[in-house]
This record gives C-alpha cells, sequence and structure tokens, in this order.
C-alpha cells in the first residue's frame, strides 16, 4: 500500500518552492503590484484658526507604470467639528503635458476630487492633489485624523490600480492667545491698584505733615 502522500509529493514540493520566494505566486498569477497613496507631510502641527497644505502623492506600480494612469478619484473625510478642507488644486503629476478635467464635490466633513486626463496616461510619481486644512477657531486640542478612502486609480487600457491610502493626522495645539491676554489684563490691574493705594498712602502722610 502507497501512503496517501507519495503521488502527491511533486506538487506539495512545487507549492512549497512557490511560497519560498517572495513574488513568485503573484507573478505567475498574473497580479498587478500595488500603488500607494500618502500624504506629505504625515502630521501637522496647527493651533486654532490656523491652516496649512498638504500633498497627496501617488506611488504607483505594475502595470500602472508603464501604461500610464488616466483618472484618480479620491474621497477625502475629516471630523468636520474641528477641520475644514478649504481648498484642493490637482497637483500637476496627472496632467504632465495633457489637459486634466477636475469635477469637485463637498459636504460636512467630505470632499470627493475627480480627476480625468483628455489623453494618454501618466506614468512615474507625483503629487495628484494639494490639500489645504485648516483648524476651527473651537476647535478642542488633540489629534485629528485627515483620511484618503475610496479611492479609485484607472489606467488607460481600463485596469483599475490596486491602491493602498495612508492617513495624515493634524495635531490641534492649545491656543495661548487668551490666555496671554488674560495675564496682561490681570496685570494691568493689579498695577492700577497698586499705583490708586501709593497714592492714597502718599496723601495722607503729606496730611499727616
Amino acid at each position: 500500500m502507497r501512503r496517501p502522500l507519495d503521488g502527491d509529493r511533486p506538487v506539495v514540493l512545487a507549492v512549497v518552492a512557490l511560497l519560498a520566494v517572495p513574488g513568485a505566486v503573484a507573478v505567475g498569477a498574473g497580479s498587478d503590484t500595488v500603488g500607494i497613496l500618502e500624504y506629505d507631510p504625515e502630521t501637522v502641527e496647527l493651533a486654532p484658526g490656523e491652516e496649512e497644505t498638504v500633498e497627496l502623492e501617488l506611488f504607483v506600480g505594475g502595470s500602472a507604470r508603464n501604461v500610464g494612469v488616466d483618472r484618480v478619484n479620491t474621497t477625502l473625510t475629516y471630523d468636520a467639528e474641528a477641520l475644514n478642507v478649504t481648498a484642493t488644486e490637482p497637483g500637476g503629476w496627472l496632467a504632465d503635458g495633457a489637459g486634466v478635467g477636475v469635477e469637485t464635490e463637498r459636504e460636512a466633513g467630505a470632499v470627493w476630487v475627480t480627476q480625468t486626463r483628455d489623453r494618454g496616461g501618466a506614468t512615474g510619481n507625483g503629487t495628484v492633489l494639494s490639500v489645504t486644512v485648516a483648524v476651527s477657531e473651537t476647535a478642542t486640542p488633540g489629534s485629528y485624523t485627515l483620511a484618503c478612502g475610496d479611492t479609485s486609480v484607472r489606467t488607460v487600457d481600463g485596469h483599475h490600480q490596486h491602491t493602498f491610502t495612508n492617513n495624515a493626522t493634524v495635531v490641534v495645539a492649545e491656543n495661548n492667545a487668551d490666555d496671554s491676554l488674560s495675564g496682561r489684563f490681570t496685570l494691568g490691574v493689579g498695577t492700577v491698584i497698586a499705583l490708586l493705594v501709593l497714592a492714597a498712602l502718599t496723601t495722607d502722610r503729606v496730611r499727616s505733615e
């Protein structure tokens, strides 16, 4: 009687060999290399009332790198009580010598941006969107997320590049402007009181003499 694994040994060895080589299974299956969308910088520190522009960069791979990208859809989401995306501008990478149509939709806490080339496809890596984020005057100090989700990267041949997205963090610091103003006001009142007391003592001394 043969052992159950004897006839399967070549198959088992072949699977082990494939697993032992990184990327071998993906290549054999004809799968594409994933892309990455990330913010630069990934973390910004702002006080209430301040704003800053961050870049959303796309790193493509596989067929997207060779064929070219002709459309990028991005969804930006954030806490509307603390943050607001005041502006979004195409980063220039997708255009690369071609015209780009831009469609933007907004609602509280979300912005949808669709960019489409009018011909050909962009290759390589670069900035697809400049995002200006502002902090509300009434924002509570803490860390808030500027997310990038529901993203679609399409190549010229209609393929959709698998793309991972990374979020940005907005750290809201305490606004000490009011505290310093209060401190200056308190100091002013204290000085006035001290002068009044000094004046009263001087007056009493003059009268006694």
